[in-house]
């Protein structure tokens, strides 16, 4: 059978099963075994031709041999904390995104430019203090809005 043909799919396996005839080079039991080309089930039987093996990614590859030696659990630590470059790129972005519109709502209220500038600069000042912990909330644009409020109230 050619290398182009389709060759048929053990489920039970996952690989490709060999069903070229018998002949009398090849005997024994690996004559009838299926030809399993994914290396992901060569790591389960422990066969390998060499080649490296897949590991998930975000893992070393010592930390995935171990999580697959271990039955394939693996556990998923929770994301570290940000850099301080990475805090003062995600402020500035979210300043950027945000901050015109904040200070057209506040214009709206106030009917006062400086002032709404002024409030939203004090609003954003408060939270780039706490931005590691403000980042992460699920609503970063309403804590700075909470504190327009308090800053007019």
């Amino acid at each position: 059978m050619g290398d182009d043909a389709v060759r048929p799919f053990d489920a039970a396996t996952g690989g490709a099963i060999d069903t070229a005839p018998a002949g009398p080079e090849s005997t024994g039991p690996e004559a009838a075994a299926p030809i399993d080309d994914d290396p992901a089930h060569a790591a389960e039987s422990g066969k390998t031709d060499g080649e490296e093996q897949p590991h998930p990614v975000g893992y070393s590859t010592a930390e995935a041999d171990s999580a697959l030696a271990s039955g394939g659990t693996q556990v998923v630590q929770d994301a570290a904390a940000p850099t301080p470059a990475q805090l003062r790129v995600d402020f500035g972005a979210h300043l950027e995104a945000n901050y015109r519109r904040l200070v057209a709502q506040l214009y709206a209220i106030t009917l006062d430019p400086a002032e709404a500038h002024s409030v939203v600069q004090d609003a954003y000042s408060r939270a780039w203090r706490s931005w590691a912990t403000v980042s992460r909330s699920p609503d970063a644009v309403g804590w700075v809005r909470q504190a327009l409020t308090a800053a007019l109230g």
